[in-house]
């Protein structure tokens, strides 16, 4: 009796725990089901506010050209928030005129890039001839290499004559107009047909600061006649000193072409020079040398004016 109740106790509960268990599974995977639902009706949803909010961007943006496109071709300016941007030498040069004629106290002007046309440095001179007379100062920093430009040196030496000051230097920055400490111009992109107008103080501030520290650094010239050895023997050391220092730091020859007015061609000729004046077999072995030199001066520039500097006066 006992065997037999014990028995029937154990076949009931042997059958008993099968169906709790597949009652609890099932029930496990019906709310993994819904959580699946659910979870891809979100990413639906998510999916669906991601392609309104790209469409709603992708129109802001159309629309932001559009604004910009027509504020551009009436008026040839986009006003921004810390002065405005100038677009197509139609619109730039009258800009400058106007400002220009609006300056009561200094000009700063940086021309890099050696050489200009004679044109240009006509128009230049009958556009501050007025406020030169008018007692206005006026500071322009050339490269070196200018001083080698027949029709640059007339220009300067009219200026001066005027009461303008005009310095040198190896390289500085980009083109730069400031007026009044109050605005200045800076170009937006490389051929310079896009300008941009600052006025917000603080950047007007820094740029002019900037200036500063590059005329003080610069070296006086009367752009006066003369021999092109003796205009060469002034500046060449610098110039020498700037290619070294340029090819350590690694910059590309079109860079430092750029960076100091010179050609190509040019700067080809005074790497050769420097090369032989070293005893360089080769350019690898002229970098190595120049940088040991830089490391030895600890990165300054006086162990890099040695070598041969009787360079050509090439400077197209």
């Amino acid at each position: 009796m006992d065997g037999r109740q014990t028995g029937d106790a154990s076949e009931s509960g042997g059958s008993d725990a099968p169906s709790g268990q597949g009652s609890q599974a099932g029930l496990s995977m019906q709310l993994v089901a819904s959580a699946v639902e659910q979870l891809e009706e979100l990413m639906h949803s998510v999916d669906e506010l991601k392609r309104a909010a790209g469409l709603s961007l992708g129109r802001a943006e159309e629309l932001r050209r559009m604004l910009s496109d027509s504020v551009r071709s009436s008026a040839g300016t986009l006003p921004v928030p810390w002065g405005e941007e100038l677009v197509g030498f139609s619109t730039i040069g009258p800009a400058i005129d106007r400002q220009v004629a609006k300056t009561r106290i200094e000009m700063l002007t940086a021309q890099p890039d050696g050489a200009r046309r004679v044109e240009t440095l006509a128009e230049a001179l009958a556009s501050v001839e007025p406020r030169l007379k008018a007692g206005v100062k006026m500071r322009t920093l050339y490269q070196h290499t200018a001083r080698f430009d027949e029709a640059t040196k007339a220009y300067a030496r009219a200026a001066i004559d005027m009461g303008a000051e005009i310095r040198t230097l190896d390289e500085f920055f980009d083109r730069l107009l400031i007026f009044d400490r109050k605005v200045a111009f800076l170009p937006m992109n490389s051929d310079r047909s896009g300008a941009l107008r600052i006025t917000h103080p603080a950047l007007v501030h820094f740029l002019a600061d900037s200036f500063d520290r590059a005329w003080d650094r610069a070296s006086d010239y009367p752009f006066q006649p003369s021999h092109a050895t003796e205009a060469a023997a002034a500046v060449m050391p610098n110039m020498v000193s700037a290619i070294k220092k340029l090819m350590v730091r690694g910059y590309p020859d079109a860079a430092i072409a750029r960076r100091l007015g010179i050609s190509s061609r040019s700067l080809q000729a005074h790497i050769q020079r420097i090369k032989i004046g070293m005893g360089a077999s080769n350019r690898l072995q002229l970098g190595y040398q120049l940088a040991l030199q830089d490391l030895r001066n600890g990165g300054g520039d006086s162990d890099l004016l040695s070598g041969d500097d009787d360079f050509p006066l090439d400077l197209d």
